[in-house]
């Protein structure tokens, strides 16, 4: 995978980001606040994790794909919470993710009508038609083979469960209920039955433009459950 760093190199709070498939720094360079280092994951053709930068305190936001990668690198980060936000530890499975045959559908789709597939794709991640303008403003730009090539490999990922990692932190999920990318269903049954709290959202798959920053985000959602 891929690192960008983004905020104040000498900030001694880092948020370590998993971001979603095809996504790259662009859409949250605005979402970065003061005071705060954003360690900015993506890209997972290649599921090694880089170097990550040295801070006192620690936190892990993951979204989407990003929770998938997340939960297999955490045993790597020195966190002290993890917030899962419109995802599993299942991308694509039948119960506990996105149907595997909606995912090959979606890249059969990219592969035949190419740029086309990944618009409307990037249109259904959001209920309110202002945030999907300011994220077009600033959609990412990768190319599409390599997309194309990072969704090929997310829909052989097996499911990972958080019961079975070997360093256990406070986690908390959030569910879109208006996400038409990853079903709700999907999200509250894995989180359920990994006895990880939860709370819904009335937002699509991308709800990180309802609030100011990423981390007025953190703490909104996380209210006193996690230390501040």
């Amino acid at each position: 995978m891929k690192l960008e760093l983004l905020g104040d190199p000498g900030a001694e709070e880092l948020l370590v980001f998993f971001v979603g498939w095809g996504m790259d720094a662009r859409p949250f360079e605005a979402l970065v606040p003061e005071g705060l280092r954003v360690a900015l994951l993506f890209d997972y053709r290649h599921p090694e994790l880089p170097p990550l930068p040295r801070a006192r305190r620690i936190k892990v936001l993951a979204w989407s794909l990003g929770v998938r990668m997340a939960l297999e690198c955490l045993a790597q980060i020195s966190a002290e919470a993890a917030l899962l936000v419109a995802g599993t530890g299942a991308f694509a499975h039948p119960r506990w993710g996105i149907d595997p045959r909606l995912v090959r559908l979606t890249l059969e789709g990219l592969k035949r009508e190419g740029e086309g597939v990944r618009t409307r794709f990037f249109e259904r991640m959001f209920a309110q038609r202002q945030e999907c303008e300011r994220f077009f403003k600033g959609r990412p730009a990768r190319q599409l083979p390599e997309v194309i090539e990072e969704l090929e490999r997310a829909l052989t990922l097996p499911p990972l469960f958080p019961r079975n990692l070997p360093r256990k932190i406070p986690m908390m999920a959030l569910i879109p209920e208006k996400d038409r990318i990853f079903p709700p269903q999907a999200q509250q049954r894995f989180w359920t039955a990994e006895g990880i709290p939860f709370i819904f959202l009335d937002r699509g798959h991308f709800p990180f433009y309802a609030l100011r920053d990423l981390r007025e985000f953190w703490r909104t959602y996380t209210h006193d459950m996690f230390k501040p």
